[in-house]
């Protein structure tokens, strides 16, 4: 069973779809606060960089598609579905972040087991805009990224580069959806290790590039 903030995402994006109470206006006025459901479907092509602490390295590669929090796996967190929120600053600048969560509990006790993931996303953005169907919504920041697994032991975190390209399609007043490149490179991470050399910790380093598509509300 997986479960994730993705439900109220979707609810709160379909609210401010919604809102009767707002002039329609374009989403990159000053003033204007933005809240979408995230990576909600994508094609992505991921990679793990392994160093264990006696110096071995090896390397493992995915790629595939990725709906909602399915496609949140044991080794690659940056497609997980996330709340995102921004806020306009002024014309075309916003500042704000996404907020990520899963919990898995795997009944055929597979290779990756139980877990909780969660990631944290500030960021900073601009949207020059098309016309008030079209936009253009670069965004860059960073990723801090947890991993709990059943047991307390073989924890993971992460910190890195985030740079998204998001391209909006309006096709309402106050609702559009997200369709763009992703580009997600930590660069520093760790795994701490359980059992007897619960002292000694594996270097990590994701990497994953994606073509995401999200929902995206404003007032």
């Amino acid at each position: 069973m997986r479960r994730s903030i993705g439900v109220l995402a979707f609810s709160l994006v379909t609210f401010g779809a919604s809102a009767a109470f707002a002039q329609a206006e374009s989403i990159g006025r000053s003033g204007t606060v933005a809240f979408g459901a995230e990576r909600l479907f994508s094609f992505y092509k991921s990679n793990l960089a392994f160093e264990a602490p006696n110096g071995d390295e090896s390397d493992w590669d995915q790629s595939g598609l990725g709906f909602g929090w399915g496609g949140v796996g044991y080794q690659f967190p940056f497609n997980m579905a996330r709340l995102g929120f921004d806020y306009f600053l002024t014309d075309q600048l916003s500042i704000g972040g996404a907020l990520g969560y899963a919990s898995v509990d795997d009944e055929d006790d597979g290779p990756s087991g139980d877990f909780e993931s969660f990631l944290l996303a500030p960021r900073v953005g601009c949207f020059p805009g098309v016309s008030d169907t079209f936009g253009i919504w670069p965004r860059g920041g960073f990723t801090y990224h947890g991993l709990d697994p059943d047991g307390d032991s073989n924890n993971q975190w992460g910190l890195a580069l985030t740079l998204e390209g998001m391209f909006t399609i309006s096709p309402a007043p106050h609702f559009a959806f997200m369709l763009g490149p992703t580009f997600d490179m930590d660069f520093v991470g760790k795994q701490e290790r359980g059992g007897p050399n619960n002292d000694e910790s594996c270097k990590l380093r994701y990497r994953s590039f994606g073509i995401q598509v999200g929902l995206l509300g404003w007032f």
